[in-house]
């Protein structure tokens, strides 16, 4: 490599020879999220499941579903941060305002 010069997505994305063989933007999303596309995949047809065989169907399987919802996601990245043993991308205060909101 030249002087000053990195090898960044835009320039890797850059090197195809032709548009074809070029991968499309929601392929590459989907390579790259496919580990969290799974989790939350498997979430919905819980989810579904459990309405369907233990629910009664009301409206309190709303508030049980968000708080489900919520509480899986923060398994996700609990889960990320775990694995990668890197909290990069994780907004320090909005856990902060996450962990004053759930214990006081």
């Amino acid at each position: 490599r030249a002087h000053g010069q990195s090898m960044d997505m835009f320039q890797y994305s850059n090197t195809y020879d032709n548009e074809r063989t070029k991968p499309s933007k929601l392929s590459m999303m989907v390579q790259v999220n496919s580990f969290d596309m799974k989790l939350w995949a498997s979430f919905v047809v819980s989810v579904v499941l459990v309405y369907f065989l233990v629910s009664e169907g009301g409206f309190g399987a709303l508030t049980v579903l968000a708080s489900s919802a919520r509480t899986f996601g923060f398994a996700i990245l609990n889960l990320k941060i775990w694995i990668t043993k890197s909290a990069v991308g994780v907004s320090v205060k909005s856990l902060q305002m996450y962990s004053l909101v759930f214990f006081c």
